[in-house]
């Protein structure tokens, strides 16, 4: 994965994380930058604001 030694970030949805949780881990791994993009990738703006920060909140904890 670093035979150019060029860098990229990951940005994962949470349901992903869990079902695959190793290629976060390989990610990670190999030094590559991981953000979230929400928990079930649902249309933001059209949420409360309590609603669109347990969208980031759990996706990033996941993460963590």
């Amino acid at each position: 994965m670093n035979d150019y030694e060029v860098g990229a970030t990951f940005f994962y949805i949470g349901v992903n994380v869990k079902q695959y949780p190793d290629i976060v881990k390989m990610v990670d791994a190999n030094g590559f930058t991981i953000g979230g993009h929400s928990m079930y990738h649902k249309n933001l703006p059209t949420l409360n604001s309590e609603n669109q920060e347990n969208e980031m909140m759990r996706v990033n904890h996941l993460i963590e």
